[in-house]
């Protein structure tokens, strides 16, 4: 069976699709269609990390918070890895990822009495080969390295296929997608047989927990104002309970026109009533930040010469939890004058659209596959690094997929050398100085280095003699191909297919098996370099 995953920072999902031509979410063990993306690790009892995964783990985080993974999706897509230590043991976000993916795995299984061989997953639209790459790896370390990751797709892209396939939604969308950990806008064009997207804008560390913080802290103050500890002062599983009781009420409050909380510390207990409108006061500044990043996705040369407007979007989808607050959806109204579409489960609508791509390498008989194409953008810009470790720029951002270019001649700058490397990068703009790049993995907008290939066994040359043309394929399934011939020397061409910097199938089996521990992998290669042709030699 193939199925679609939705990884989400906050909350996960999965649905099949059936042979009735349905989209069915598969519930998990307590019977709810979203999985919450914490991990608690128990104490090590000498047997190994035993974790906890879902709402138990909110549960047991009340407790003792310092023991919880949370949040590591944010940090997947880095070449440069964050990681928690618990007892001594380091878990890095593609091990995170690993763990929950196991867990929905597992829930599949019980809900389809049957083996998941492969799966369609989603990542945000933002996400760079190496953030791919290591959900893909994360797959494989949870199921074994012949799981089958049928394909990595953009989220939105998955949102518009379920909207398309269950609502026949037709005409130019926005996806506004604010989840728990992201906020993504995507502007398509969509048909019932395919889905055009034509530019992405978005911003990784905004969603749904960053308003539980804005909420928490509102709330904080009005604990402090009635003279009570403050909740920063107290111990950690007080301050873990308030969170939590903080967003259970901003859920409520979608709902509700006010909402009240009870805290207690230090023998003191005071009940807090917040309304709709404080809530929707303390998070007004984070919306707006959205906007300005849908203003921001207008006012990109793809749309512009696509010469589309706000007033030209015949729909916005509405996707992700948060969507669901009524100041959400009043913004989207006045912004873009159209009722905003919520008719598609708005927590679970990736994970259908996921579902149904994935149909498309299931056993279903073909005529009941809904075939929806989707024409993709590249999220991020494309290129190498020469000799002087700048950018040379062969793919923009927002470039439609598939898409090819070449350029040359490049050269070798030193005469004998060994080997010549071509270190291909993304993110980064025409020009730009690659050799004092921010390293913190917190930045998720620093250019990064993806890949590379290299000419070995090069023998006597004179430099400037090599004539070395490259060409770049950016293909639909998120991978990208580089190739290099030179013609003047070698007459040699050499290429590589870039997924990612991750894990290879050997490393995959020796982690499953305990042989090595989860801790990342050297990315860093040595740097040689080319160097562009003067066109007059």
């Amino acid at each position: 069976m193939k199925i679609g995953i939705d990884l989400g920072t906050t909350n996960s999902a999965m649905a099949v699709f059936t042979e009735d031509g349905e989209v069915e979410i598969l519930e998990n063990e307590t019977g709810d269609p979203t999985t919450p993306s914490l991990i608690f690790v128990e104490e090590n009892n000498g047997d190994g990390d035993q974790l906890t995964i879902g709402k138990n783990a909110i549960r047991k985080r009340r407790v003792n918070p310092d023991r919880v993974l949370s949040r590591t999706k944010q940090y997947i897509d880095s070449n440069q890895e964050k990681t928690w230590k618990i007892d001594g043991n380091e878990h890095t976000p593609r091990d995170a990822a690993s763990y929950i993916l196991g867990h929905l795995f597992d829930q599949a299984e019980k809900r389809l009495e049957e083996e998941v061989t492969g799966a369609v997953i989603t990542v945000p639209y933002d996400f760079g080969a190496t953030g791919r790459r290591a959900t893909e790896d994360a797959a494989k370390l949870a199921w074994g390295e012949d799981f089958e990751v049928h394909q990595v797709i953009n989220e939105p892209t998955a949102a518009s296929l379920a909207y398309v396939h269950q609502m026949g939604t037709t005409g130019t969308v926005l996806v506004y997608d604010l989840g728990g950990g992201t906020f993504d806008a995507t502007l398509a064009k969509a048909s019932p047989s395919l889905i055009q997207v034509i530019s992405t804008e978005g911003n990784r560390k905004l969603g749904g927990e960053d308003l539980d913080d804005e909420l928490y802290e509102h709330v904080r103050q009005k604990i402090i104002d009635e003279g009570l500890t403050d909740p920063e002062d107290v111990n950690a599983h007080t301050r873990a309970s308030l969170r939590e009781d903080v967003t259970e009420a901003k859920e409520r409050l979608s709902d509700l026109k006010s909402e009240t909380i009870v805290f207690e510390a230090d023998g003191d207990v005071a009940e807090i009533k917040i309304s709709r409108s404080e809530f929707e006061a303390a998070i007004t500044e984070k919306i707006d930040t959205t906007f300005d990043k849908i203003e921001t996705l207008f006012e990109k040369d793809t749309v512009v010469e696509a010469g589309i407007t706000p007033g030209d979007v015949d729909h916005v989808l509405l996707v992700g939890g948060s969507t669901r607050i009524p100041l959400v959806q009043d913004r989207v109204k006045d912004f873009f004058d159209v009722d905003p579409k919520l008719s598609v489960n708005a927590d679970t609508a990736i994970a259908e659209g996921a579902a149904i791509k994935a149909a498309e390498y299931s056993d279903l008989e073909p005529e009941n596959v809904p075939r929806i194409g989707v024409g993709d953008v590249l999220s991020h810009s494309i290129g190498l690094e020469d000799n002087e470790r700048k950018f040379n720029l062969f793919l923009e951002a927002d470039t439609g997929v598939p898409e090819d270019e070449t350029m040359g001649p490049y050269t070798n700058p030193q005469a004998n050398p060994k080997h010549l490397e071509i270190p291909v990068w993304e993110k980064a703009e025409d020009g730009q100085d690659l050799g004092d790049i921010n390293e913190d993995p917190d930045d998720s907008d620093a250019p990064e280095r993806i890949g590379g290939l290299t000419f070995e066994d090069i023998g006597d040359v004179e430099a400037g003699e090599m004539r070395i043309d490259v060409t770049f394929e950016a293909k639909p399934d998120g991978t990208l191909k580089v190739s290099a011939e030179e013609t003047e020397v070698l007459n040699r061409t050499i290429e590589t297919t870039i997924e990612g910097l991750g894990l290879s199938k050997e490393e995959i089996k020796e982690r499953r098996e305990g042989d090595e521990d989860r801790t990342g992998v050297d990315l860093v290669d040595e740097f040689s370099g080319i160097s562009e042709q003067d066109e007059d030699d």
